[in-house]
């Protein structure tokens, strides 16, 4: 199995990058859909390792917090207690690299790049804005609502409150929300990981950190119920 060391390009590497599109700055430009599409594959490629070191976990019965030793101190021969270690060793560091990935991908997001010639000569932004469809005053779309929080709850926690427009969730957005399938999927891979989650609170928009987890006092992993929002 690969695991990759490294999930941004070396300081030099930007360099060179970086100078090569000043110099020339119409030709080789990324656009929207290659850089959506590069780090789509960054994501994809972690989430595998993260799947299959869970295997591991899971083939020993085990979680991130099952212990290892039994009641004398001794390794326990019911697992294979170095494999474990192993893997939660790998999964602490790719839910990092994920969290580093969907950092990049929100940032994309919100700041956007041209769409091929059209976007770069500048032409085309009227049809470009239509086509996102997203900007909505100071923000973009909302996706979801906040139907209900739970007191003690991690939403609780974050200051998520009942009646919240969800505007983006890391780089879920109105766009790539797929009726809410893709919230479940980032949140149940991401548990005990601040997420960055946008929202707007009547006619204010502010981001909150929400850290999904188990052991609240309630059921789910953030302890809230949004449902999808159509304006």
């Amino acid at each position: 199995m690969s695991i990759p060391t490294e999930l941004h390009l070396p300081s030099s590497a930007q360099a060179t990058t970086s100078a090569s599109s000043s110099t020339n700055a119409n030709a080789g430009q990324p656009t929207v859909q290659s850089e959506v599409k590069r780090l789509t594959d960054k994501r994809k490629g972690v989430e595998e390792q993260l799947e299959a070191y869970f295997g591991v976990l899971k083939s020993n019965n085990c979680t991130m917090d099952t212990p290892l030793v039994d009641r004398e101190g001794f390794p326990r021969s019911d697992i294979d207690v170095a494999s474990v270690r192993t893997a939660r060793v790998q999964i602490i560091r790719l839910r990092n690299d994920l969290k580093d990935v969907l950092g990049e991908m929100e940032g994309l997001v919100h700041r956007g790049l041209p769409r091929g010639e059209e976007g770069a000569n500048g032409a085309g932004e009227e049809d470009e804005r239509k086509q996102d469809g997203e900007e909505e005053g100071d923000g973009v779309k909302p996706f979801a609502k906040v139907d209900a929080v739970a007191p003690g709850s991690p939403a609780d926690a974050a200051g998520l409150k009942r009646d919240d427009l969800l505007l983006a969730l890391e780089s879920v957005v109105a766009s790539n929300h797929d009726n809410l399938r893709a919230v479940a999927a980032l949140v149940g891979r991401s548990e005990g990981v601040a997420l960055s989650v946008t929202v707007r609170r009547e006619a204010q928009t502010m981001r909150l950190s929400l850290t999904p987890r188990e052991g609240w006092g309630g059921r789910g992993l953030l302890g809230c119920h949004i449902v999808p929002y159509t304006a």
